[in-house]
């Protein structure tokens, strides 16, 4: 099971020195890594399952339009790589299949989803940050709003 935190900043080149990153290292032994920009600061730890090296988040997309960090499996991911008439991702694990999927088809692809899973997806070019999660809920994904600072804590 991976997890991660962050922040999403409301205002550009908020202070991220308020953000104390939660450590989930025992969620995630495999690897650790964080990305930060001007709006978002997001710590990921990794238990590698599917995806070997090329599964390690948070992760960009090809077009370099989106980046997403993503805990759960998505059982269907050979069958949407091929609907994508992208087979070569199959081995670059599900959370790849993933996010090309919804790059290429936006985020109503989200319905053609089988598994379960918790996603904070981020728009790099809008800065828009979206949270997703299975039908069920059975990934927990957990965010509070601090006006006060204007940013938005995400946890899972």
């Amino acid at each position: 099971m991976c997890g991660f935190s962050g922040c999403f900043f409301l205002n550009k080149n908020s202070s991220i020195t308020r953000f104390k990153p939660i450590s989930l290292s025992h969620r995630g032994p495999d690897d650790f890594r964080l990305f930060k920009n001007n709006f978002l600061n997001l710590n990921f730890f990794r238990l590698k399952i599917l995806g070997g090296a090329s599964g390690k988040q948070p992760m960009i997309s090809e077009n370099k339009k989106f980046m997403l960090v993503f805990n759960g499996e998505i059982y269907n991911y050979i069958e949407l790589a091929h609907k994508i008439k992208r087979p070569d991702l199959i081995k670059r694990g599900d959370t790849r299949v993933l996010l090309e999927y919804i790059s290429l088809n936006g985020l109503k692809a989200i319905k053609d989803l089988n598994g379960m899973f918790s996603i904070v997806f981020f728009d790099l070019k809008k800065k828009k940050i979206f949270f997703i999660r299975d039908r069920f809920g059975i990934k927990p994904l957990y965010y509070r709003i601090e006006k006060k600072y204007h940013f938005l804590c995400i946890g899972n």
